[in-house]
């Protein structure tokens, strides 16, 4: 006698390459095998993987054979900026079925290499001698997304010339320059800077997604004591 009908699909899905999974616009590629294990021909299998927008149709799929596709999804901002949604990877899952069988399905995750990164840096505009009260120093700030996840809430402080500034949001690759100005009081010049001939300013930036990074800039000053006598 005939063994009974034993109809019986499965599915298979592998991540054939993810072009280092590190910035937005990397193509992951997935494999899938579409395989009957069964003992009956399978008819109206229909499979969809909706993260890449793959949806197939097969009439039939005769015992032991398999069928393969390739997929492929590209990484948006979003992935990084939402850290995969949470858990770092970017989960994906195809389901197939037919005719005969219940729905199966098979899942790969890409693991996302998320590196928020902010640079800053700082430098007097135009340096010259500074010699007398009221001169001013002027500085030019700039902040980078090194990164590549979206910084939020970039807070730029410089307590030296009571300066701050927060950016909503920066892109990666994206810059912005900020300019401050402080202006040499008698003290500075009488104190020489404090002892050492120079004005001293660091101002510090940060965001949601990084920690506090500081950057320096350095004025000399110029001490001209002189005495007039008149008689």
């Amino acid at each position: 006698p005939e063994p009974p009908a034993n109809p019986e699909l499965s599915v298979t899905k592998t991540v054939s390459s993810d072009q280092g999974a590190d910035s937005a616009g990397d193509v992951v590629e997935y494999s899938i095998v579409l395989k009957n294990i069964g003992n009956t021909e399978l008819t109206n299998l229909v499979i969809n993987d909706p993260l890449t927008n793959l949806s197939e149709a097969i009439t039939t799929l005769a015992i032991g054979a398999e069928q393969k596709f390739t997929t492929r999804y590209t990484l948006t901002q979003k992935d990084f900026d939402t850290n995969g949604g949470g858990d770092g990877s970017v989960e994906n899952t195809v389901t197939a079925n037919s005719s005969e069988t219940d729905t199966v399905t098979a899942s790969a995750s890409v693991d996302l290499d998320v590196n928020p990164n902010l640079d800053f840096t700082k430098f007097i505009a135009a340096q010259r001698s500074q010699d007398e009260a009221g001169n001013e120093i002027n500085y030019t700030l700039q902040v980078s997304n090194t990164g590549n996840q979206t910084l939020t809430n970039i807070v730029v402080t410089d307590p030296l010339t009571d300066f701050s500034q927060t950016i909503d949001s920066l892109a990666p690759v994206a810059s912005q320059t900020l300019t401050t100005t402080y202006t040499l009081t008698q003290e500075d010049i009488d104190g020489n800077g404090g002892g050492d001939g120079k004005i001293e300013n660091t101002a510090t930036a940060d965001s949601d997604q990084t920690p506090a990074v500081n950057a320096s800039a350095s004025q000399a000053i110029t001490q001209d004591p002189e005495l007039a006598i008149l008689k």
